[in-house]
Formats: C-alpha cells, sequence, structure tokens
C-alpha cells in the first residue's frame, strides 16, 4: 500500500452500445414524440403547461439513453454525449414532423405512415409549415392568442430542452461508476464506512490525492447520539467499488458528510463529493473492507 492510487479513466471502448444506443434512442424518440405531440395538440388547456409536456418527453429520452448505456456497456463518454445530442436533435425534428401532422389532419387520416414519411424526407416543407403556424399562432392563452416573435421564444425553450436534457443526463450517468474490464461487467458500489477527518489538513490533502493507506489508518467517524439540542457531525464517507468476479477490479471515492440530529429533529445529510474515484490494489481494498465490516459488526 505504498504511493497513491491511480485516478480511475474509463477505457474508451463502446460496447454493443455502438448499435443499442442508436437503436434505442431513436425507436424511443419516434414512441415519445407520438405521444408528445398528441397530447400537446389536443390538450384541453395548450400553452404554458406544455413545458411539463416537453420535460417528461427530454427526460424520458434521457433516462432511456441512461438505461441502454449501462445495458449496452459503453465506457465512451464522447460517444455518449455524441449519440445523445444526434438523438436529441432527432427527437426534435421528428416530433415537429408529428405536431404538425397532427395539428392540420384533426379529423382523422388513413395515410398517416405515407404522410408522415413524406414530410421526415422533406424538411423544407415542414419548415414552411411551422413557418405558416407561427404567423397565425395555433392556441390562444385567454384572450391572447401566441405568435410571431413571442411563440418562436416559447419553441426556441421547448427545442433547447428536448436536446440538452438527454446531453445532460448521459453526460453524467457514468461518471461515477466503474468497469472492469476483465470481468466486462460494472462494478457494485457501496456506502462502506464512516471516518472521522483528520485535525492535519496536509494529512488530508494526501487522502484526497490518493492515500489509501493513510485513509484506512484514521479514526472511525463519532456515533450520534440522541441530544436536546442540535449537533452537527462532519466526517469522510468511502464509497467502495469492486466487481462482481474474483475482486479483479476495485476502487473507492470519498464525499464530505454533513449530518444534523437532536433535538427531535429529523436527521438531515449533506453529502458532497471530495474525490473522484480511484483504483484501489487487492491489499488496499481488503484493508478497507475489513474495516467496513468491522464497523458494521460493532454497530
Amino acid at each position: 500500500m505504498n504511493g497513491y492510487c491511480d485516478v480511475y479513466k474509463h477505457s474508451g471502448k463502446i460496447g454493443p452500445a455502438a448499435y443499442m444506443i442508436p437503436a434505442a434512442g431513436i425507436i424511443s424518440a419516434i414512441v415519445l414524440s407520438f405521444i408528445y405531440a398528441y397530447i400537446t395538440v389536443y390538450s384541453p388547456v395548450p400553452g404554458y403547461i406544455s413545458i411539463i409536456f416537453v420535460l417528461v418527453f427530454a427526460l424520458s429520452l434521457g433516462f432511456v439513453i441512461s438505461k441502454v448505456c449501462f445495458w449496452g456497456k459503453c465506457r465512451n463518454q464522447v460517444f455518449l454525449n455524441v449519440s445523445s445530442f444526434l438523438i436529441g436533435t432527432f427527437a426534435l425534428y421528428f416530433s415537429w414532423i408529428v405536431f404538425i401532422y397532427a395539428l392540420f389532419n384533426q379529423n382523422g387520416n388513413t395515410e398517416i405512415e405515407l404522410r408522415i414519411f413524406r414530410m421526415f424526407i422533406s424538411p423544407g416543407v415542414v419548415w414552411d409549415l411551422i413557418q405558416s403556424t407561427n404567423e397565425t399562432g395555433w392556441y390562444s392563452i385567454l384572450s391572447w392568442t401566441p405568435s410571431g416573435s413571442a411563440l418562436w421564444t416559447f419553441w426556441g425553450i421547448e427545442a433547447i430542452i428536448i436536446v440538452a436534457v438527454p446531453l445532460i443526463i448521459s453526460s453524467k450517468v457514468i461518471d461515477s461508476e466503474m468497469f472492469c474490464e476483465k470481468c466486462s461487467d460494472w462494478c457494485v458500489s457501496v456506502e462502506a464506512l464512516n471516518l472521522a477527518i483528520p485535525d492535519d489538513d496536509e494529512l488530508l490533502k494526501e487522502i484526497k490525492k490518493g492515500d489509501a493507506e493513510s485513509l484506512a489508518d484514521l479514526d472511525r467517524a463519532p456515533e450520534a447520539e440522541y441530544s436536546y439540542i442540535s449537533v452537527v457531525l462532519q466526517y469522510i464517507r468511502v464509497a467502495l467499488y469492486y466487481c462482481n468476479g474474483w475482486n479483479v477490479t476495485a476502487g473507492y471515492k470519498l464525499k464530505h458528510v454533513t449530518k444534523k440530529t437532536g433535538n427531535e429533529e429529523k436527521e438531515k445529510e449533506k453529502i458532497e463529493n471530495i474525490t473522484g474515484l480511484f483504483v484501489l490494489p487487492h491489499d488496499s481494498f481488503e484493508k478497507l473492507s475489513d474495516l467496513s465490516n468491522r464497523q458494521d459488526y460493532d454497530s
């Protein structure tokens, strides 16, 4: 356990996600576009409430991408970000197509696939219909019918949400995860143990740099006791990562915890990451695991 632990970095491999993310993203974008567009057009209260619909649309798309990222074992952040941006852009374009279709064909149409396909390959026609809709507006709020610049503003906000939210979600989804290349699977993470913050600032800096040996020598954090006055405790929480195989890959991350308890108040915790992920040698992992097991036993 000499020296500092290496900072964990993803291998950059894409895995099955190379085809799973685009396929699932496009299919979900099409399905969600139909749901979003028709709810928007046929909602009895169109207008400001549409922001709820667009948020659900974007969050759902981001959720699908993040889940498929895990299932497809994607460890390439650039690929994930680019895919999310392109899928979000596709979702925006296709939702416009379905919205225009629904708006201009509210009386029903038996050629839905043919019409939508023609619009899909004719972006110029779609743009002309969007402009004509913007000139007159398509819904009213009390006695006001948004059109022109006001409607462009609303649509612009919706467009940013549809493209940006899945991208933001995907940019964070594998940020705090570790992958075992030998087992070809994601590592399990557990909130392992709570340790006292050292009084020595230099020692704390070394620990934040990846000094796992000094980390394992820290005292355990004091347990909160019942008090008639509010008590604030601060300590370091160690999150351990390990693979489901033979512990081939292991790591840890440190968090600063501020816990408020006592005075018959509900306990409150404020948690802040203070390090990234470090790769743990096997002996270091065993020592920290042993400390965690002893803490669980003592408590």
